[in-house]
């Protein structure tokens, strides 16, 4: 048994709502204390803590995870692949305990919160995939939070390597502000545009193949959707709009023609590329976020071997 199920952080059950509770369990859990919340940052974060919240309710992700009672999902992978027994790995790389710090609370704007929250919260994703891959028999070998090339390094339950791109696919900026608008009592509403949540799905798929291009073989793009942007992708996830074998853009929306247009700036080809890029990977895996963090995997598309 590993010695961190011992943890306080590990036996939280059920709801909680006291500042007081979070802060004696802190100082008992040194993936919190060491990494999450350290001794240098527990001030600034307990002033934040304290404070009323803005338009959006933004609230500590690992404080809400402690007073909902599912803490443990996020000090569960730090514990397993980022600590020495009670100390941080020294290959854990600064970008990586900053984000877990969450500096995006430290932003003065609602919308600067929600898009340094998306880039953060990212890195949180990577470690929260890597748990669900070890729980599936996997063997996680090295990761992008300890220097690794790819995001995710690890063994197949069959003993093959290979590396992974993790990319999380949260909440857009259109949606948040009509969440923001509702939350203050103001109208709002919209209509749910599927293509342009397929494109975008894909766009996401062909950047994690290319992140992967400088690996030969054994590449896997797992893209993990956010519960609040399913409601987009479940219908043409589910009824396959999408063929694999010859993936495509559908540019019937204004909306989407100028975001492609602004990424052909950097890469003119994006369109010709598509196919052949996200069909040099091995494997892509579509997964849905559930609530309170659980993952479940959705589909499994095999491009080669």
């Amino acid at each position: 048994m590993e010695d961190f199920i011992e943890c306080a952080c590990q036996k939280i059950k059920g709801k909680n709502n006291s500042l007081l509770d979070f802060q004696s369990m802190r100082n008992k859990c040194p993936a919190i204390k060491n990494i999450l919340i350290p001794d240098a940052k527990w001030e600034y974060f307990y002033k934040i803590a304290n404070e009323e919240p803005d338009e959006a309710r933004h609230q500590s992700v690992i404080l809400g995870a402690f007073f909902n009672g599912y803490l443990s999902k996020i000090t569960s992978p730090v514990h397993r692949f980022l600590m020495d027994a009670e100390n941080p790995k020294k290959e854990l790389k600064p970008e990586y305990r900053n984000a877990l710090f969450e500096t995006w609370l430290m932003k003065k704007s609602t919308e600067e919160r929600h898009d340094t929250f998306k880039k953060n919260y990212g890195k949180v994703i990577e470690l929260l995939v890597a748990e669900f891959l070890f729980n599936k028999d996997w063997e996680i070998c090295n990761l992008a939070a300890l220097g690794a090339e790819a995001d995710i390094i690890g063994l197949s339950p069959t003993k093959k390597k290979y590396y992974i791109e993790v990319k999380y696919i949260g909440q857009e900026n259109e949606d948040f502000d009509l969440v923001v608008k509702s939350i203050c009592g103001k109208k709002s509403g919209g209509s749910i545009d599927h293509n342009s949540a397929v494109n975008y799905l894909m766009y996401i798929i062909y950047t994690a193949a290319k992140q992967l291009e400088k690996f030969a073989s054994n590449k896997i793009a797992i893209i993990v959707i956010s519960n609040m942007n399913w409601i987009y992708l479940k219908e043409p996830l589910e009824e396959k709009w999408i063929d694999w074998s010859s993936p495509k853009f559908f540019n019937d929306s204004t909306k989407w023609i100028n975001f492609l247009e602004s990424k052909k700036k950097d890469d003119p080809n994006i369109e010709s590329d598509l196919k052949p890029i996200v069909n040099s990977l091995s494997e892509l895996w579509i997964i849905k976020e559930e609530n309170f963090m659980e993952f479940s995997l959705f589909n499994s598309i095999k491009f080669n071997e």
